[in-house]
């Protein structure tokens, strides 16, 4: 009898390490970017947040900036090339920023914390989302930077 257990639970774990197998999410590989939005907040002051937007439209990519300590409605659109969004696109699959997708947490013990927000649209119709408040995914500080300096370059064009 005692046997008779023993092959249930190997065929139960097998059937279901099989279906776990099958059915878990793959990566999305980043190429072609059609919009993508970053941002996060820097303290609790007014103002105090930066985004980046970058959509595709009538055949030409735009960047939206607002930079930290500016107003919303003082945020700069630009036109980008296919180069920068590539320079764009590099930085997003160096730091598996597609694992990002689904991350959802935050610290409930922080009063006054920072979060960011991150979602992307590939021209292929994938999605990748994340959010969090002082709980960030594997690579956020090294995006993070990446893309200031990316963004801000686009700014002071």
């Amino acid at each position: 009898m005692k046997n008779l257990y023993v092959y249930v639970f190997i065929i139960l774990f097998f059937i279901l390490g099989f279906y776990l197998f099958k059915h878990r999410k793959k990566p999305v590989q980043i190429s072609e970017l059609k919009n993508m939005h970053f941002s996060y907040s820097t303290s609790v002051m007014m103002n105090a947040s930066v985004s980046y937007d970058l959509r595709y439209e009538s055949s030409e990519y735009i960047a939206t900036i607002k930079p930290n300590l500016v107003a919303d409605n003082e945020a700069i659109s630009v036109k980008i090339s296919r180069d920068e969004v590539l320079m764009i696109e590099e930085v997003l699959k160096k730091y598996e920023v597609s694992k990002w997708d689904g991350f959802n947490q935050s610290d409930n013990n922080v009063l006054d914390g920072n979060s960011f927000s991150f979602s992307a649209e590939l021209v292929s119709g994938e999605r990748i989302g994340a959010s969090g408040y002082m709980k960030y995914p594997k690579n956020y500080g090294e995006v993070k930077v990446k893309l200031d300096e990316i963004f801000m370059k686009f700014y002071k064009k």
